[in-house]
C-alpha cells in the first residue's frame, strides 16, 4: 500500500521512462496522464504554475514539500485553465487557510480533470531528474491504478523536442488587454487612458507578463534572427534564479520556466549577448545591434517589492516613446 493511504483515498502511481516507480495517492481526477516530468523549486505559486501555458504536456514536480496550504482562488491564475499535464507533490495539507481561498487544491484539480499524485519522495524524484535529465513519465490514479499501465504510458511518451506546443496553447482569436497590475484588495482595474498601443503575439502568454517580449518571445526573436535553440538537460523551472547583466554587472533575481535555451554560438553578428544565467552560464538575454529590439528569458515575479528586471520594462517604454509616430 502507498504510504499514508487512508480508506477515503485512491492509490496513484508515477512511473518514469527509465523504469523508476513511485507509489502514492490520488489528489486529483481518476485516470492517467503522460508528459515530460520536470521539477520546480519555487516555494509558493502552485496555482500560477499549474495555469502557466509553458507547462503544457509536462508533469510538474514541486520540490517544496507542503503544497495546497492556501487553497486556490479566481485571481491567481495565469490563463483561463490548467495547462500542466499533471501534478506531483510530497504532502497535501488537510486544511487550506487563506482569506482569499475559495476552493481546495484537490477539488480544483478534480474540477479541471487533472490527474495528480501526493505522498511520494519528491526529493528522490528531483535527484533522478537532476542527474538523468527531464524524461517521460505517467501518472495513473484511481482504485484500479496499476504499475504496468503507468510504465507503458511513460515509455510511450515521445518527448517534447520538435513539438509545436505554441499552436496548442495560443489564443484562437485576438483580444484586448486593458487591465492594470493586480493590487491586493482591488484586483485588476481598467486602464483609462493607455499611452501606447502595443501588439503582442500570444503563443501561450501568461496574464502577469502581458505584453513584453520575454520568455518564449526571447527564443522566438532568436530564431527570427537566425539563431538556434537547444534542449536543456532538465531546464530552468523555479524562482530565485540569478541572472547577470553583462553591461552593469548587476545580478537580477528572476523566475524561470523553460526547457529550451538559445545557443549563443549560433547568434549572428548583429546580435549582442546582454544577460547570462549564473547557474549554468546559459544565454538569458540579447539585443539586436541593427534594430531597436531586445529580449530576456526570465520572468519578473520572483523578486519581492520592486522587480529586479523593472529596468528592462522601463527601457522598453523608453524605446516606444522614442519611436512613437504621430
Amino acid at each position: 500500500m502507498p504510504p499514508f493511504l487512508s480508506a477515503n483515498e485512491h492509490p496513484a502511481i508515477l512511473a518514469l521512462a527509465d523504469g523508476t516507480v513511485f507509489k502514492g495517492f490520488s489528489i486529483g481526477a481518476a485516470g492517467y496522464t503522460s508528459g515530460e516530468v520536470v521539477f520546480n523549486t519555487a516555494m509558493t505559486g502552485y496555482q500560477e504554475i499549474l495555469t502557466d501555458p509553458s507547462y503544457s504536456r509536462q508533469l510538474v514536480t514541486l520540490t517544496y514539500p507542503h503544497i495546497g496550504n492556501t487553497g486556490v482562488n479566481a485571481e491567481d491564475v495565469e490563463s483561463n485553465r490548467i495547462h500542466a499535464a499533471g501534478l506531483i507533490i510530497r504532502d497535501l495539507p488537510l486544511q487550506a487557510s487563506n482569506f482569499r481561498s475559495t476552493q481546495s487544491l484537490s477539488d480544483y484539480l478534480k474540477a479541471e480533470n487533472i490527474v495528480a499524485i501526493a505522498g511520494i519522495d519528491t526529493r528522490k524524484l528531483t535527484r533522478i531528474l537532476r542527474e538523468k535529465g527531464a524524461q517521460g513519465g505517467s501518472i495513473v490514479a484511481g482504485p484500479d491504478a496499476k504499475q504496468a499501465v503507468a510504465l507503458e504510458h511513460a515509455e510511450a511518451f515521445a518527448g517534447l523536442a520538435g513539438v509545436d506546443l505554441a499552436k496548442v496553447v495560443s489564443t484562437k482569436k485576438s483580444y484586448e488587454w486593458t487591465q492594470t497590475e493586480w493590487l491586493l484588495g482591488r484586483g485588476y482595474s481598467e486602464l483609462s487612458s493607455p499611452k501606447f498601443h502595443v501588439v503582442a503575439f500570444d503563443y501561450g502568454v501568461k496574464f502577469n507578463i502581458l505584453p513584453f517580449g520575454i520568455c518564449l518571445g526571447h527564443q522566438i526573436m532568436a530564431l527570427a534572427s537566425g539563431a538556434k535553440t537547444i534542449k536543456m538537460k532538465f531546464g530552468h523551472h523555479g524562482a530565485n534564479h540569478p541572472v547577470q547583466d553583462l553591461d552593469t554587472k548587476k545580478v537580477m533575481i528572476t523566475s524561470q520556466n523553460h526547457g529550451f535555451a538559445v545557443d549563443p554560438n549560433t547568434l549572428p553578428s548583429n546580435c549582442r549577448v546582454t544577460h547570462v544565467s549564473l547557474f549554468d552560464n546559459s544565454l538569458q538575454g540579447f539585443e539586436r545591434t541593427d534594430r531597436p529590439a531586445f529580449c530576456f528569458q526570465g520572468h519578473p515575479e520572483a523578486s519581492p517589492g520592486p522587480h529586479d528586471i523593472a529596468p528592462l520594462f522601463d527601457r522598453f517604454v523608453a524605446m516606444m516613446e522614442k519611436h512613437k509616430h504621430g
